[in-house]
């Protein structure tokens, strides 16, 4: 059950080489060998989504039994358009099925769709997901007399792969491709009976991606770099605010405006939590939820649910308000990069465009307000 057993793996037997992954990592040998937490077995991890091509060289002998006598491992960056001609005519089918099969049309929306702003609260594809996470809850699941939370998380929103890891659909058209952009795991999703004090506790623990700041010091980075966005969780059925100023190990100061339908929540309140199987089984080690929280489960994947749920209806029309907004603090501001070609920027208050450069830009968030004006 580690979330990285390379380090154990390495120190076997018997091994000539380990494909590694998961973590996200990039490892060769060169680096696996300057590390103490490996041993002499052969490494190589590629990082992720295709960033690198991990290649393993083994020179073998037959004499007198099949053995290696020596070994190499690199990571290599692929360049764009330098197809390697023994095998491009095996995978250009699939390839081209691929393509095909991820421009299939689901549904259509309103407007082009967009999370470029996601870290202020305004992303589309977890509001898309939230819909239609409720709408099959009350379609199918059995009826609880608790308050209704939908939760979900972005998992294309900072960049971290490059400018165009985002959700931008371009078009009102929802293709298989977005699709697999708001929902690139397909885990089924279940209902949790907690109480309001753990759910506090989760959403704070979630908002790590977001930095601690100091009031009237500005600007300052939105984003802390501590987790990825697939880590920040939100949520749709309450009302929320965040304290940048406090620590998100401080659950209620961080999270000080917490309630539902504008009744305040006390710890002892119970609702209903929609979420992947994945995060409500402790995916992601930031939550714990009880196992007996879980009162039902889905049949079908979380994608297959949102799919359902565009097909039902005549068009996603996203909401022009935020999914929660952060306390006020005069004379300070908040400031996150985000790539030029970014859609939809919400009406807010105090939210300004204050650079271009190259293909970024940077937009400042002044926190002594933060109504929606749209």
């Amino acid at each position: 059950m580690m979330e990285n057993a390379l380090g154990p793996l390495s120190r076997l037997d018997g091994l000539d080489a380990i494909i590694g992954g998961h973590t996200h990592e990039k490892i060769d040998k060169a680096i696996a060998s300057g590390n103490s937490g490996f041993g002499t077995v052969l490494i190589v991890q590629a990082g992720s989504r295709g960033c690198r091509l991990g290649v393993i060289d083994l020179t073998l002998m037959d004499r007198p039994r099949w053995s290696v006598v020596a070994w190499n491992a690199r990571l290599v960056q692929p360049k764009p358009n330098s197809a390697i001609p023994q095998t491009s005519g095996s995978l250009l089918v699939a390839h081209q099925n691929v393509i095909r099969q991820l421009a299939e049309p689901v549904g259509t929306a309103t407007r082009p769709l967009c999370n470029h702003f996601s870290a202020l609260g305004f992303d589309d594809g977890v509001k898309l997901t939230h819909q239609a996470f409720m709408h099959h809850v009350r379609d199918v699941a059995p009826k609880i007399d608790l308050p209704l939370v939908a939760c979900f998380t972005s998992f294309r929103s900072d960049g971290v792969f490059g400018s165009k890891n985002y959700l931008s659909t371009g078009d009102t058209i929802i293709r298989q491709r977005d699709m697999a952009s708001v929902v690139p795991f397909n885990n089924p999703i279940c209902m949790l009976e907690i109480s309001a004090k753990d759910l506090r506790q989760w959403i704070s623990q979630s908002s790590r991606h977001l930095a601690q700041i100091r009031p009237s010091e500005t600007p300052q980075a939105l984003i802390s770099g501590e987790t990825p966005s697939y880590f920040f969780d939100q949520f749709c059925g309450l009302t929320y605010q965040f304290d940048l100023s406090q620590s998100p190990d401080d659950h209620r100061r961080r999270v000080p405006v917490f309630s539902i339908e504008g009744s305040p929540l006390t710890d002892e309140d119970r609702v209903a939590v929609i979420a992947s199987t994945y995060r409500a089984h402790g995916g992601g080690g930031f939550v714990y939820i009880d196992p007996h929280a879980s009162v039902w489960e889905s049949k079908i994947g979380a994608r297959d649910i949102v799919a359902k749920y565009l097909k039902s209806i005549d068009a996603f029309a996203p909401s022009d308000t935020p999914l929660w907004t952060f306390s006020p603090f005069p004379n300070t501001r908040v400031a996150v990069d985000l790539p030029e070609s970014c859609l939809n920027v919400p009406q807010l208050h105090g939210l300004e465009i204050i650079r271009l450069e190259g293909t970024k830009r940077q937009v400042q968030l002044h926190l002594r307000e933060l109504a929606p004006t749209g």
